[in-house]
């Protein structure tokens, strides 16, 4: 799991690109505060900020159950 917006030249959306180039089996889940933030193929899920933590369980269990 991984915000969108990070420090430093790699974003999450490089970084879900990166991880699915490498380890093509991992799910990559992606949070974002921003509604027009881009997706990638690579990021089975994309939670809005702010999630509540039920939300953030179930996103990541869905993630992991493939």
């Amino acid at each position: 799991m991984t915000d969108v917006v990070m420090p430093g030249s790699m974003d999450g959306i490089a970084l879900a690109r990166e991880v699915g180039a490498h380890y093509p089996h991992l799910p990559v889940v992606l949070a974002s505060g921003y509604s027009d933030t881009p997706t990638d193929p690579q990021a089975q899920r994309c939670l809005a900020k702010p999630y509540q933590r039920a939300e953030l369980a179930t996103t990541l269990a869905d993630a992991l159950a493939g």
